[in-house]
């Protein structure tokens, strides 16, 4: 058989009669006129067709990838496997925090300090605002002077009568930028974006203590301040941060700098959030763009 088909397709010559025969004798014989040029032309037109088949599959159906960027896209998956485990991580934490913090806000009582109106907390506070050298002797690790809330060093108890005022708002905005995206609760956008150059340094909109600062993936740097009336401020998306967990801060010091950090960005801005008894507040009706 094979060497019938080498012999039909290579002979040079005119057509052949093929005549088949039955070798039981019950059926007639038959016979057939075959041109080798058209035997190659029904081959070279089914090697033509399964060649645009296949170019069809890998150009217009996922098969494409299989064929040609299996391990990129394997990488990738994996990539996204990774960053979605991340993210679950980073929103489970920062659920379990608000959740702290409104168990907080909502008790009705001052989370900061405890501490009896001493002299020597009030020198420190006037010191601080006139920027004068001070002599004070450290206090008495009291019971009422401790920090309500771990992490807060013992020597914050200066500041204790500086947390007692009432914060002044309305405020200037922590920095100088335009607003492009209001708080809206409905949507879970509980503060307001300032966009403004990165590398910009934002500022305390009222005197208060450093609840936390840390990094997060969705909003990169993260520092929170908590101030007198159960009110606490957020601010998110900073590239940096400058002051520590524990420490006080007077209205207008510098926390840190806007940046365009974690992945929930969309920009050099600055996210801030105005938070009352557990409850997030509009920071419009607080702040003003001086």
């Amino acid at each position: 058989m094979l060497n019938f088909l080498k012999k039909l397709f290579y002979t040079k010559n005119g057509p052949h009669t093929v005549v088949v025969i039955d070798d039981d004798g019950m059926k007639p014989s038959s016979s057939h006129r075959i041109n080798p040029v058209n035997l190659w032309l029904i081959l070279l037109g089914i090697v033509g067709g399964m060649a645009i088949l296949i170019m069809f599959l890998v150009m217009f159906t996922p098969l494409g990838n299989v064929a040609y960027d299996e391990d990129n896209v394997r990488d990738s998956v994996i990539a996204i496997q990774q960053k979605v485990a991340a993210l679950q991580d980073t929103l489970d934490a920062r659920n379990m925090q608000l959740k702290q913090i409104k168990s907080v806000m909502a008790s009705g009582k001052d989370t900061v300090l405890y501490s009896a109106t001493v002299p020597e907390a009030q020198e420190k506070v006037e010191a601080e605002r006139n920027n004068e050298p001070q002599n004070i002797q450290p206090l008495s690790d009291s019971s009422n002077q401790r920090s309500a809330i771990s992490g807060i060093p013992a020597d914050a108890v200066y500041i204790s009568n500086l947390l007692q005022r009432s914060p002044e708002f309305p405020a200037p905005f922590p920095v100088n930028g335009s607003p492009t995206r209001l708080f809206n609760s409905t949507i879970g956008h509980y503060g307001l974006d300032i966009a403004t150059k990165e590398g910009t340094p934002f500022k305390a909109v009222a005197d208060g203590v450093i609840l936390s600062e840390e990094w997060t993936i969705n909003y990169g740097y993260v520092i929170i301040v908590q101030h007198s009336n159960n009110i606490i401020t957020i601010y998110k998306h900073a590239s940096g941060v400058e002051k520590e967990t524990g420490e006080s801060v007077l209205k207008g010091d510098i926390l840190g700098t806007v940046g365009d950090t974690g992945v929930l960005s969309s920009g050099p801005h600055l996210h801030i959030e105005i938070w009352e008894r557990g409850i997030p507040q509009n920071p419009q009706n607080y702040l003003i763009n001086s």
